[in-house]
């Protein structure tokens, strides 16, 4: 569908987005650009390479607000868990937008924890510009400001508002009228291997949560905060919320498939990553040897398959 998307013209592809995969509309007005820009190259190169780029961007992405939360070796843990988790390899080889939401996603959750500390109005621009893209590419993206709300502190909240009402009032106009297209989510059932796997994320990544509070490891403080408590703030919210929501919204009409909160990966490699070095920094061999072997075993598992 993406290729024959962006071959079309400008005006076919308007008006097939008119009656079609409205959702997806302006993701492929970007690829019918590249295809234009590089059209010699290999199309199946051409189509997937934007989500392989997005996939190394997000992963950096990962690892910095890691390394920033937590530490340079909680950060380097929590990139490669989220670059070997199956999703996240499956959908970095695919002409779909996933990948690139997520590091849409990834990016504006770092500038989101620049901008309550800088509290500098280009940061709180680039945040709002980079969830505005996410939810233009993909509306599901917009759940992600559930999560980061957990991340707000109070007293700028106001700040985080002004950048949600933009975010919000720019992707309305494309989420209302693809409701319009409602019946394309029709196929949309119990996503048994999606369902799983969130569940099983969620509650690993709760017990690594609850490990993190009841043993806090020193670490060079730039706040009042511990590190622990800043990054379960960001991390646990993204990991759990948007999936949640969707499992809510779920009870009215089947909407959960779990590439559409793709991102929330982010958040539960996050915690297993730091969960991970923390335990590393213990004498107990035990536990980061069953972490290890545990997440090499679901590294390798297949992704679940959809239609």
């Amino acid at each position: 569908m993406t290729y024959d998307m962006a071959h079309r013209t400008l005006p076919e592809v308007r008006a097939t987005a008119a009656h079609v995969d409205l959702v997806h509309s302006v993701y492929y007005l970007l690829m019918h650009g590249l295809f234009r820009v590089v059209g010699s190259v290999d199309p199946l190169l051409v189509m997937r390479l934007p989500s392989v780029a997005a996939a190394a961007v997000a992963t950096a992405g990962v690892t910095v607000l890691g390394r920033r939360l937590a530490g340079l070796r909680a950060g380097v843990l929590a990139g490669v868990l989220f670059a070997v988790t199956p999703q996240v390899q499956r959908f970095a080889q695919e002409g779909r937008s996933y990948a690139l939401v997520t590091a849409c996603v990834v990016w504006a959750t770092y500038l989101l924890i620049r901008a309550v500390r800088c509290r500098s109005p280009w940061t709180w621009g680039g945040y709002t510009v980079l969830m505005l893209a996410a939810g233009l590419l993909h509306e599901f993206a917009i759940l992600a400001l559930a999560a980061h709300v957990c991340a707000v502190p109070r007293d700028v909240r106001r700040h985080w508002a002004a950048s949600a009402v933009i975010t919000v009032a720019g992707v309305a106009p494309l989420a209302l009228l693809s409701t319009g297209q409602s019946a394309q989510v029709a196929w949309i059932g119990v996503d048994v291997g999606g369902l799983a796997w969130f569940s099983g994320a969620g509650t690993v990544t709760a017990l690594c949560a609850r490990r993190l509070l009841a043993r806090p490891v020193p670490y060079p403080r730039n706040g009042d905060d511990s590190p622990e408590g800043r990054l379960i703030r960001v991390a646990l919210p993204l990991a759990v919320l948007p999936g949640a929501i969707l499992l809510l919204a779920s009870l009215v009409h089947p909407l959960f498939v779990d590439r559409y909160v793709l991102y929330s990966i982010a958040g539960q490699a996050l915690l297993v990553g730091t969960a991970l070095d923390r335990a590393l920094r213990g004498r107990r061999t035990r536990t980061p040897v069953s972490v290890a072997l545990t997440l090499a075993v679901l590294g390798v598992l297949p992704a679940p398959a959809h239609t």
